[in-house]
């Protein structure tokens, strides 16, 4: 019995050193599974991924650095930063699902973007590699931030919080650009115990926190479609999602024209 209770403290303080170390790296120690393992803890400082996506969360992040360095421009009109909802700009069609590349070179022809976004990314993970080179080597005009829909452990405190340190990490390396602050997009796609309306809302709550961010601040301009993907009694536009989550075709029209508007009219303010 006394040898069992030794293990089991030197196992709990082992996981204590590794957890330490992890916090004074930048890092939060998380367990090995799907983003919602994560182990709930702070999200306002950059946490890389660690779960059975990171490899292509790596891989992305790879890409991302390589187009970086071979923009010989070293500009960009417009930065995206996000999870699933930004990567599928860049997505064609996947069964019935159509998303948005063919908006994208519609809508943003003769401007250079760089997408930053990656499926199942949370505030936390994408911070990480905004801190780990994609803010480097390059100035832009614009950056687009919509993140948190993914971060369904946490609270909507947290995930402002969360939201408010990314964007001051973009604000410090890049003080001349504007920021484009999104609100988290409205959803649909409840399917127990992962997803519920309750987590939804919690979810979904972040976005007063989110727009305080932007208050009295002249570097970011918010962007809240709200009423562009919910009809009059507040319920989600099914038309323009996928899957309740992920917009369609129409919805990546919708959100380039809106952030094609804004753009416009603060170049016209220079």
């Amino acid at each position: 019995m006394k040898n069992c209770m030794n293990i089991k403290m030197i196992l709990a303080l082992a996981i204590s050193i590794l957890t330490i170390g992890a916090a004074r790296s930048g890092e939060i120690a998380v367990n090995d599974g799907h983003a919602d393992d994560y182990v709930k803890g702070r999200i306002d400082i950059p946490v890389k991924r660690n779960d059975s996506h990171t490899g292509g969360y790596l891989r992305r992040h790879d890409s991302c650095l390589g187009k970086i360095k071979r923009n010989e421009s070293h500009h960009y009109d417009l930065v995206l930063v996000g999870d699933s909802i930004t990567h599928n700009w860049n997505r064609v069609k996947e069964k019935r699902h159509i998303y948005g590349q063919a908006v994208f070179d519609e809508e943003f022809a003769g401007l250079k973007v760089l997408n930053c976004g990656f499926g199942g990314d949370r505030v936390e993970t994408a911070h990480w590699r905004l801190a780990n080179g994609e803010l480097n080597g390059y100035k832009a005009d614009f950056f687009c931030v919509l993140i948190g829909t993914n971060n369904r452990q946490n609270s909507s405190e947290e995930i402002g919080g969360g939201v408010a340190a990314l964007v001051k990490t973009i604000k410090d390396k890049h003080p001349e650009s504007k920021i484009i602050l999104m609100t988290i997009l409205p959803r649909s796609d409840i399917h127990p115990p992962k997803v519920t309306e309750e987590i939804i809302a919690r979810v979904r709550g972040a976005n007063p926190y989110i727009e305080k961010i932007a208050e009295g601040d002249d570097q970011i301009i918010l962007l809240n479609l709200d009423s562009r993907f919910q009809d009059e009694s507040g319920r989600v536009r099914e038309e323009l999602f996928n899957d309740g989550i992920h917009p369609n075709a129409e919805g990546y029209r919708i959100w380039a024209r809106e952030l094609k508007k804004i753009m416009s009219n603060e170049k016209k303010k220079e």
